[in-house]
């Protein structure tokens, strides 16, 4: 099983305890859940991707701490009712994707995935993929999508590139998109903003922006007092989302940042935010 970021700074900083009960409002792999029931505590798990799901109730098979349920984080607080799993003791979002999603799920998460179709959906039954954004999407649309969701620098030359090229070839794959992308600049793209397109493709089809906001609110919601919210995100848009939220409810005071102690490639970018409620 994959170990997560930060996983003994997110059970240490969540206060897990025999006989109380969290939500993983991002399932994943099932590092985190692992971990917490293993701690004598009752887990709720959520994912939006019902792969996910499917595979953590096999391995997860006879376990009576764990209800697993297929839904978006941002609808946290329906779930939790309709799971009577509320008041929780603390909530967990880690809004990394799993290893398996980037590298096996055929979704075209990931650049490097060369013949993937560009879908994106980490819920497959949600109308809209990466590739039908990619091909209606104006200039200015594209444009709001990179800049909105990656801060990418080149967001209006790459926006005005795909709608050049669609005109020659439908955008459907995960090379198209990459040839594309370097056929956008004199110069060969670098792999941070090949990370940076994909990331804000992605947040887009899934409107991850809007479910953190909602989610947040959500957990706010059903944890109990004193309770505890932690977030982990990898890139600068979720935190600034996330320490906004923080601001405008008054838990600055009650929030410390922790970040990973080995500097990898993939978790370097990572942070967790530890609330207090």
């Amino acid at each position: 099983m994959h170990t997560p970021v930060l996983l003994h700074e997110v059970v240490t900083g969540l206060d897990v305890r025999k006989g109380r009960r969290y939500i993983d409002a991002t399932a994943g792999e099932g590092g985190h859940i692992r971990a917490i029931v293993e701690a004598g505590a009752e887990v709720l798990g959520i994912d939006r991707d019902q792969a996910q799901i499917d595979r953590l109730k096999k391995e997860f098979a006879g376990e009576s701490r764990l209800i697993l349920a297929g839904g978006s984080f941002g609808d946290i607080a329906a779930l939790a009712a309709q799971y009577d799993f509320k008041p929780a003791d603390g909530v967990l979002f880690d809004l990394g994707l799993s290893m398996k999603q980037l590298t096996t799920s055929g979704r075209g998460f990931s650049y490097k995935e060369l013949a993937d179709p560009l879908d994106m959906r980490l819920d497959t039954n949600e109308v809209e993929t990466a590739a039908d954004l990619i091909n209606r999407g104006s200039v200015q649309e594209l444009y709001y999508v990179f800049a909105r969701n990656a801060e990418e620098p080149a967001s209006y030359q790459i926006a005005e590139a795909v709608v050049r090229q669609r005109t020659v070839k439908k955008i459907a794959t995960v090379s198209d998109l990459t040839d594309c992308l370097n056929k956008s600049s004199a110069t060969p793209i670098s792999n941070d903003t090949l990370a940076r397109v994909f990331q804000a493709l992605r947040m887009a089809v899934n409107r991850e922006i809007e479910a953190l906001q909602k989610g947040l609110d959500g957990a706010l919601s059903i944890v109990r007092t004193p309770g505890k919210i932690a977030v982990i995100t990898f890139h600068s848009v979720e935190d600034r989302i996330v320490k906004r939220w923080i601001e405008q409810h008054g838990l600055k005071k009650n929030s410390r940042l922790v970040f990973p102690k080995k500097d990898k490639r993939f978790t370097r970018s990572a942070k967790l935010r530890l609330i207090n409620v």
